[in-house]
């Protein structure tokens, strides 16, 4: 039987975007997000890495057309400078869905890619005592 620590690690989790434009996300996910990978790299599916054994996949879909508007799924990515991440994508002006929020424990920030896919940055922030 496996302990707790050995079926943690591996378990996975990760989100599906469809997009239209697989080459265009793509891009951005690795060279402005700065995600790991890709670790699968065709020409209908392409996956990066995220800490924790997770991934966030994008599937190429004919039927999917960019858009503004708020879309039904969002995904979380940790960073450690919460600050410097926000600023890099400003400066790469990325859009922003929604200012800097503070949560309990976290600090976040919504933008979404060039498809309009919502994702949201977060770091861990200390809890005021």
């Amino acid at each position: 039987m496996l302990s707790q620590k050995q079926q943690n690690a591996t378990r996975h989790y990760g989100v599906v975007i469809q997009v239209h434009d697989l080459a265009q996300v793509k891009e951005f996910y690795r060279d402005t997000l700065k995600l790991t990978g890709p670790t699968v790299d065709s020409t209908f599916w392409v996956e990066f890495s995220l800490p924790g054994n997770g991934i966030v996949a994008l599937e190429k879909c004919e039927n999917v057309v960019p858009t503004a508007r708020k879309r039904e799924i969002s995904w979380l990515l940790h960073v450690d400078d919460f600050e410097a991440k926000v600023n890099d994508l400003r400066d790469r002006n990325v859009p922003e869905v929604r200012p800097p929020l503070d949560l309990p424990g976290k600090r976040c920030h919504t933008f979404a890619d060039p498809e309009g896919n919502p994702f949201t940055v977060y770091a861990d922030v200390p809890d005021a005592e």
